[in-house]
């Protein structure tokens, strides 16, 4: 981690620290369950990914495994575990990668 994302999981001590993300549509699986490959590694789909027999789903012809992913979702269509919207946390997601983009151009 980049001391900018240690900062920020000592600030949001219950959001969960290893979120997958799906290969296919670069999403982060936050609920529902994930499709994970056993043989590849990394190698995890989103359940609309999986479902969708168009996905490009690279060099990975093996079977997965579906494993259900826990979810902290809140109400009024806000999801993840501080009851953000879809807008809010990429909105969040965009200023944490601006500051660790300032801290990796100020180490330099």
């Amino acid at each position: 981690h980049t001391s900018m994302m240690v900062l920020w999981h000592l600030h949001n001590r219950d959001a969960p620290k290893f979120v997958q993300q799906c290969v296919a549509c670069n999403r982060e699986i936050l609920s529902g369950k994930r499709y994970h490959c056993n043989s590849c590694p990394d190698y995890d789909l989103c359940e609309q990914c999986f479902k969708d027999p168009k996905t490009n789903r690279g060099a990975c012809t093996h079977k997965l495994q579906p494993i259900a992913v826990e979810s902290d979702s809140g109400q009024d269509g806000q999801s993840g575990s501080n009851g953000l919207t879809e807008a809010q946390r990429k909105q969040r997601q965009r200023n944490l990668m601006l500051h660790i983009q300032l801290i990796e151009h100020a180490s330099r």
